[in-house]
């Protein structure tokens, strides 16, 4: 149990009034502490751990609520596409015998081999 210095308990309100005047004297916007806990969980899914693992580490009885926490900052979601992009466009199996014509560039249709 975290305690003041005079031995009593932190109150949740103590301690939200501790975290503005941090941030007002770090020259931040006033945040609340309850950011870190979406800075944590977004931090752990961009780092590559899978949502279950996040789940247990914030002690959510739902992934549904895991989701609402987790969230991907838009460099992360343009490099997830970059990679799919680069994916894609290498020459693979995929693109030669498994993947429908609509999906391949317009010169690559007529020698395509669809299943």
């Amino acid at each position: 149990m975290l305690v003041n210095e005079d031995g009593q308990p932190w109150e949740p309100r103590t301690l939200t009034y501790r975290f503005y005047d941090l941030c007002k004297a770090a020259n931040l916007e006033p945040l609340s502490p309850h950011i870190l806990r979406h800075t944590f969980a977004s931090r752990l899914v961009m780092a590559g751990l899978d949502l279950r693992t996040v789940q247990e580490l914030m002690g959510h009885k739902s992934i549904l609520m895991t989701m609402r926490y987790a969230h991907l900052s838009p460099d992360h979601k343009r490099a997830a596409m970059e990679t799919l992009e680069s994916r894609l466009s290498s020459k693979s199996p995929a693109t030669s015998h498994n993947t429908p014509s609509v999906f391949l560039p317009q010169e690559s249709r007529k020698t395509a081999i669809i299943h």
